[in-house]
């Protein structure tokens, strides 16, 4: 698998987040095969024309993905079908880091704030309730506002559910921030945990 990954390909991995989390292909971008995002975000973190290994977890998503990239101009070069929990299997892998709300929230309360929470929802959505401490910085920016944070920075993303935080982490650590985190269940997890959510 690794042979077919051509320098400067991108590997793009649609599979559910959970098993995106639990060990994806090093450097492989995740993004949610949500039709009605997916080819925004594609077009979005991955450079037009630019060829792809798309990794499924069935060969109805990889069939419909791989039509809609093709269809966008993207050279899909290779396709992995990937069960949950497969992802060993197709060469060196990795895990996305994350962590829950309550680790969170203690770290919110540490007096050593040593990391950057960074919200990737959409304006509306900050408006509507925010986690104390975070800025926002919509997904649609980040590869422009990327720049403001050091390699070596811990960032952690939230969303709303973790799928677009998700999304991020993984763009930033293909770009060298190794310490990009994604925040388990996102806003509403922290939200359904009690926790306070502050409004503009």
């Amino acid at each position: 698998m690794t042979a077919a990954v051509a320098p400067g390909a991108t590997v793009l991995d649609v599979r559910p987040v959970p098993d995106f989390v639990r060990g994806h292909l090093a450097g492989a971008l995740f993004v949610d095969f949500d039709r009605r995002v997916f080819l925004p975000f594609v077009r979005l973190l991955v450079p037009p024309a630019a060829a792809i290994v798309l990794v499924a977890a069935d060969r109805d998503v990889a069939g419909a993905a791989s039509a809609l990239l093709t269809g966008e101009g993207y050279r899909v070069t290779d396709t992995v079908v990937s069960g949950a929990g497969a992802a060993a299997s197709l060469g060196p892998t990795e895990p996305l880091p994350t962590l829950g709300v309550a680790e969170l929230a203690d770290r919110l309360a540490s007096p050593a704030r040593d990391f950057q929470l960074v919200d990737v929802r959409q304006s509306f959505e900050w408006k509507l309730g925010h986690i104390d401490g975070a800025v926002l910085v919509p997904l649609k920016r980040l590869p422009l506002d990327a720049e403001r944070w050091k390699p070596a920075d811990e960032i952690l993303l939230v969303c709303e559910q973790g799928i677009r935080s998700a999304t991020a982490a993984s763009y930033l650590r293909r770009r060298g921030y190794a310490n990009a985190k994604s925040v388990e269940g996102g806003v509403a997890a922290w939200a359904s945990a009690g926790r306070p959510l502050v409004e503009d």
